[in-house]
């Protein structure tokens, strides 16, 4: 794949994972939950420790019996955490899904997601950062080359893109809301600059030198 098409790409799975299309249906929610227990202080006494516990779900739940925390199984198979507020606002969010995607999703006091972390199986990390109205913002990535992507969108797309080849090569482009690049300074592999300007379909129409 070549440079412009990686400014353009969002090459990593997890970033689609936890971000594309609308991220109020892929930020998951937690599951209906089998059960709550509420747990009570007590004086120090010899209890019996079981080995081990199994079972699909596991619910914390604060003194007044809110909800606070929510171990579960994903509808995909995959395990997950979720965390609340004192209000029983989602918070924040673990989970390790079918693909083999390790992700974190986190939440303002609204429950509208703002930023999630994760690593694909293949060890492909990435950043992606939402606005207060569920936008895509921000991505920052790194591919299975080692080379790193940032991104910035506006209200309808990425509009600037950074970028460090695999042979530490830096360049900067700029995407028309078509999602185009329409300019694009980079650094050539004899150290020099070289600056490439297209029209709004995305062919060549200058460049220096």
């Amino acid at each position: 794949m070549g440079r412009k098409e990686r400014w353009l790409y969002l090459s990593l799975i997890v970033v689609a994972g936890m971000i594309g299309g609308a991220a109020s249906s892929l930020f998951l929610h937690a599951g209906t939950a089998f059960g709550a227990a509420v747990h009570h202080h007590h004086a120090a006494k010899k209890v019996t420790i079981p080995p081990s516990i199994t079972a699909h779900e596991f619910i914390l739940v604060d003194d007044s019996g809110a909800k606070r925390a929510d171990l579960h199984m994903l509808t995909d198979g995959g395990p997950a955490l979720d965390l609340y507020d004192a209000g029983g606002t989602l918070r924040a969010s673990y989970a390790i899904t079918e693909k083999g995607v390790a992700r974190a999703r986190f939440y303002n006091a609204k429950g509208d997601p703002q930023a999630g972390l994760g690593v694909t199986a293949d060890g492909r990390p990435a950043l992606a950062l939402l606005d207060t109205n569920r936008v895509l913002r921000s991505t920052i990535d790194v591919s299975q080359q080692g080379a790193p992507t940032l991104r910035l969108f506006g209200a309808k797309g990425a509009e600037l893109g950074l970028d460090v080849t695999p042979e530490g090569l830096p360049g900067f482009a700029l995407l028309n809301p078509a999602g185009k690049t329409v300019g694009a300074l980079v650094e050539t592999a004899d150290g020099k600059a070289s600056l490439t300007l297209y029209d709004a379909s995305g062919n060549v129409v200058a460049g220096l030198p």
